[in-house]
Protein backbone atom coordinates (compact mmCIF):
# COMPACT_ATOMS: atom_id res chain seq x y z
CA UNK A 1 0.00 0.00 0.00
CA UNK A 2 0.96 3.90 0.01
CA UNK A 3 3.34 3.45 2.91
CA UNK A 4 5.54 0.96 1.25
CA UNK A 5 4.99 2.59 -2.14
CA UNK A 6 7.41 4.97 -4.44
CA UNK A 7 4.88 7.41 -4.61
CA UNK A 8 5.58 8.00 -0.85
CA UNK A 9 9.33 8.09 -1.22
CA UNK A 10 9.64 10.38 -3.97
CA UNK A 11 6.71 12.13 -5.47
CA UNK A 12 5.15 12.93 -2.09
CA UNK A 13 6.84 16.28 -0.38
CA UNK A 14 6.71 17.91 2.81
CA UNK A 15 5.18 21.25 1.50
CA UNK A 16 4.50 23.37 -1.91
CA UNK A 17 7.35 25.33 -0.75
CA UNK A 18 9.49 22.15 -1.00
CA UNK A 19 7.79 21.28 -4.04
CA UNK A 20 8.69 24.25 -5.29
CA UNK A 21 12.15 24.09 -4.81
CA UNK A 22 12.52 20.85 -6.87
CA UNK A 23 10.80 22.41 -9.74
CA UNK A 24 13.42 25.21 -9.47
CA UNK A 25 16.37 22.57 -8.90
CA UNK A 26 15.47 20.39 -12.16
CA UNK A 27 15.15 23.34 -14.07
CA UNK A 28 18.46 24.71 -13.51
CA UNK A 29 20.17 20.76 -13.89
CA UNK A 30 18.62 20.55 -17.64
CA UNK A 31 19.90 24.33 -18.16
CA UNK A 32 23.57 23.31 -16.96
CA UNK A 33 23.16 20.22 -19.07
CA UNK A 34 22.36 22.27 -21.96
CA UNK A 35 24.62 25.08 -21.61
CA UNK A 36 27.48 22.14 -20.83
CA UNK A 37 26.38 20.70 -24.42
CA UNK A 38 27.73 24.05 -26.53
CA UNK A 39 24.85 24.85 -28.37
CA UNK A 40 22.87 27.41 -25.45
CA UNK A 41 23.18 29.96 -23.72
CA UNK A 42 21.88 29.89 -19.88
CA UNK A 43 20.29 33.10 -20.68
CA UNK A 44 18.65 32.23 -23.95
CA UNK A 45 15.21 32.94 -24.07
CA UNK A 46 13.81 29.13 -25.66
CA UNK A 47 14.79 28.19 -22.52
CA UNK A 48 11.34 27.67 -20.50
CA UNK A 49 11.12 29.19 -16.77
CA UNK A 50 10.42 26.93 -13.88
CA UNK A 51 6.57 28.89 -13.82
CA UNK A 52 6.40 27.90 -17.67
CA UNK A 53 7.12 24.10 -17.20
CA UNK A 54 4.46 24.58 -14.76
CA UNK A 55 2.39 26.22 -17.34
CA UNK A 56 2.81 23.16 -19.82
CA UNK A 57 2.17 20.26 -17.37
CA UNK A 58 -1.80 22.28 -16.40
CA UNK A 59 -2.22 21.87 -20.32
CA UNK A 60 -1.52 18.10 -20.62
CA UNK A 61 -2.44 17.42 -16.82
CA UNK A 62 -5.91 19.28 -18.43
CA UNK A 63 -5.73 16.80 -21.73
CA UNK A 64 -5.28 13.87 -19.64
CA UNK A 65 -8.31 14.53 -17.15
CA UNK A 66 -10.52 15.09 -20.36
CA UNK A 67 -9.15 11.35 -21.56
CA UNK A 68 -9.70 9.84 -18.66
CA UNK A 69 -13.41 11.09 -18.29
CA UNK A 70 -14.44 9.60 -22.03
CA UNK A 71 -12.32 6.47 -21.74
CA UNK A 72 -14.04 3.01 -21.77
CA UNK A 73 -14.79 1.53 -19.98
CA UNK A 74 -15.11 4.33 -17.26
CA UNK A 75 -11.52 4.55 -15.12
CA UNK A 76 -12.25 2.70 -11.85
CA UNK A 77 -12.88 4.53 -8.84
CA UNK A 78 -14.03 3.50 -5.32
CA UNK A 79 -13.72 5.25 -1.82
CA UNK A 80 -15.01 2.32 1.39
CA UNK A 81 -16.36 3.69 3.99
CA UNK A 82 -17.86 2.33 7.13
CA UNK A 83 -20.21 5.07 8.71
CA UNK A 84 -23.56 3.40 9.87
CA UNK A 85 -25.17 7.39 10.32
CA UNK A 86 -25.09 7.37 6.08
CA UNK A 87 -27.99 5.62 5.45
CA UNK A 88 -27.02 5.66 1.29
CA UNK A 89 -23.67 6.87 0.40
CA UNK A 90 -24.11 6.52 -3.12
CA UNK A 91 -25.78 10.15 -2.55
CA UNK A 92 -22.33 11.43 -1.95
CA UNK A 93 -20.85 9.77 -5.32
CA UNK A 94 -21.32 12.42 -7.54
CA UNK A 95 -19.89 15.96 -5.81
CA UNK A 96 -17.11 13.58 -4.47
CA UNK A 97 -15.85 12.88 -7.90
CA UNK A 98 -16.34 16.12 -9.03
CA UNK A 99 -13.77 17.20 -6.20
CA UNK A 100 -11.51 14.69 -7.01
CA UNK A 101 -11.43 15.56 -10.88
CA UNK A 102 -10.70 19.64 -9.57
CA UNK A 103 -8.26 18.48 -7.11
CA UNK A 104 -6.66 15.93 -9.91
CA UNK A 105 -5.59 19.31 -11.54
CA UNK A 106 -3.32 20.91 -8.76
CA UNK A 107 -0.41 19.76 -6.49
CA UNK A 108 -2.95 17.75 -4.05
CA UNK A 109 -1.36 14.82 -5.43
CA UNK A 110 2.02 15.67 -4.34
CA UNK A 111 1.63 16.93 -0.88
CA UNK A 112 -1.56 14.52 0.35
CA UNK A 113 -1.82 10.90 0.69
CA UNK A 114 -4.51 9.48 -1.40
CA UNK A 115 -6.76 8.24 1.44
CA UNK A 116 -6.42 11.95 2.98
CA UNK A 117 -7.70 13.11 -0.52
CA UNK A 118 -10.61 10.59 -0.70
CA UNK A 119 -11.65 11.89 2.90
CA UNK A 120 -11.62 15.47 1.85
CA UNK A 121 -13.57 14.22 -1.06
CA UNK A 122 -15.72 12.53 1.00
CA UNK A 123 -16.23 15.31 3.86
CA UNK A 124 -16.74 18.05 0.94
CA UNK A 125 -19.39 16.42 -0.77
CA UNK A 126 -21.12 15.38 2.60
CA UNK A 127 -20.85 19.07 3.20
CA UNK A 128 -22.30 20.07 0.14
CA UNK A 129 -25.22 17.83 0.64
CA UNK A 130 -25.80 19.32 3.93
CA UNK A 131 -25.03 15.70 5.95
CA UNK A 132 -22.70 16.59 9.13
CA UNK A 133 -20.17 13.68 9.48
CA UNK A 134 -17.87 15.22 11.94
CA UNK A 135 -18.60 11.73 14.31
CA UNK A 136 -16.88 9.95 11.33
CA UNK A 137 -13.63 11.82 12.21
CA UNK A 138 -14.07 11.45 15.82
CA UNK A 139 -15.53 7.77 16.20
CA UNK A 140 -15.24 5.98 12.96
CA UNK A 141 -11.66 7.05 12.58
CA UNK A 142 -10.94 7.54 16.26
CA UNK A 143 -9.54 11.15 16.17
CA UNK A 144 -11.80 12.27 18.96
CA UNK A 145 -9.28 11.96 21.89
CA UNK A 146 -6.25 12.43 19.00
CA UNK A 147 -6.20 16.16 18.63
CA UNK A 148 -3.01 16.47 16.77
CA UNK A 149 -3.65 13.99 14.24
CA UNK A 150 -7.06 15.77 13.83
CA UNK A 151 -5.91 19.40 13.42
CA UNK A 152 -3.33 18.10 10.56
CA UNK A 153 -5.93 16.34 9.07
CA UNK A 154 -8.62 19.46 8.88
CA UNK A 155 -5.25 21.87 7.83
CA UNK A 156 -4.86 19.59 4.67
CA UNK A 157 -8.33 19.59 4.21
CA UNK A 158 -8.37 23.08 4.22
CA UNK A 159 -4.92 23.51 1.96
CA UNK A 160 -6.36 21.33 -0.90
CA UNK A 161 -10.07 23.29 -1.10
CA UNK A 162 -7.72 26.33 -1.32
CA UNK A 163 -5.63 25.07 -3.63
CA UNK A 164 -9.13 24.28 -6.09
CA UNK A 165 -9.99 28.01 -5.54
CA UNK A 166 -6.98 29.41 -6.91
CA UNK A 167 -5.81 27.24 -9.39
CA UNK A 168 -6.18 28.64 -13.15
CA UNK A 169 -6.13 26.87 -16.89
CA UNK A 170 -3.39 28.86 -18.74
CA UNK A 171 -4.69 30.87 -21.53
CA UNK A 172 -4.29 29.12 -24.83
CA UNK A 173 -2.52 31.94 -26.54
CA UNK A 174 0.37 31.37 -23.47
CA UNK A 175 0.59 27.78 -24.14
CA UNK A 176 0.82 27.64 -27.66
CA UNK A 177 3.29 30.20 -27.73
CA UNK A 178 5.48 28.30 -25.10
CA UNK A 179 4.68 24.83 -27.06
CA UNK A 180 6.61 26.25 -29.85
CA UNK A 181 9.45 26.98 -27.34
CA UNK A 182 9.42 23.29 -26.10
CA UNK A 183 9.71 22.25 -29.36
CA UNK A 184 13.00 24.72 -30.11
CA UNK A 185 14.53 22.97 -27.01
CA UNK A 186 13.78 19.59 -28.35
CA UNK A 187 14.65 20.39 -31.89
CA UNK A 188 17.78 17.94 -33.50
CA UNK A 189 19.87 21.55 -34.15
CA UNK A 190 20.42 21.56 -30.66
CA UNK A 191 21.01 17.87 -29.58
CA UNK A 192 20.20 18.51 -25.77
CA UNK A 193 20.88 14.74 -24.89
CA UNK A 194 17.08 13.96 -25.76
CA UNK A 195 16.21 10.44 -26.38
CA UNK A 196 13.72 10.00 -29.01
CA UNK A 197 11.98 6.86 -27.66
CA UNK A 198 11.01 8.19 -24.56
CA UNK A 199 8.74 10.69 -26.43
CA UNK A 200 7.66 8.07 -29.11
CA UNK A 201 3.41 8.69 -28.72
CA UNK A 202 3.90 12.21 -27.33
CA UNK A 203 4.59 14.07 -30.11
CA UNK A 204 1.35 14.41 -31.54
CA UNK A 205 -1.90 15.70 -28.21
CA UNK A 206 -4.17 13.36 -30.26
CA UNK A 207 -1.99 10.29 -29.09
CA UNK A 208 -2.05 9.22 -25.40
CA UNK A 209 -0.74 5.49 -24.71
CA UNK A 210 -2.82 4.06 -22.23
CA UNK A 211 -2.30 0.51 -20.17
CA UNK A 212 -4.73 -2.13 -21.64
CA UNK A 213 -5.91 -2.29 -18.00
CA UNK A 214 -6.59 -0.16 -14.83
CA UNK A 215 -6.50 -2.01 -11.72
CA UNK A 216 -9.11 -1.03 -9.20
CA UNK A 217 -7.74 -0.35 -5.46
CA UNK A 218 -9.92 0.14 -2.53
CA UNK A 219 -9.23 2.29 0.79
CA UNK A 220 -10.23 1.33 3.78
CA UNK A 221 -11.36 3.30 7.37
CA UNK A 222 -7.36 1.75 8.69
CA UNK A 223 -5.73 3.41 5.70
CA UNK A 224 -7.58 6.37 6.44
CA UNK A 225 -6.08 6.65 10.00
CA UNK A 226 -2.64 5.50 9.27
CA UNK A 227 -2.07 7.88 6.66
CA UNK A 228 -2.35 10.95 9.62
Amino acid sequence: MYHSSTQRRHWTFRSDEELARCRVDANRKFRSKAVAGGKVQQTDPFLLEPLEELTICKYYEKRLLDFCAVFKPSMPRSVVTRYPMLENPEVLRKTADDFLNRVALTDAYLLFTPSQIALTAILSSASRAGINMESYLSESLMLKENRTSLAKLLDGMKCMKNLIKKYELPRPEEVAALKQKLEKCHSSELSLIINPKKRKGYEDDEYITKKSKMDEEEWTDDDLVDSL
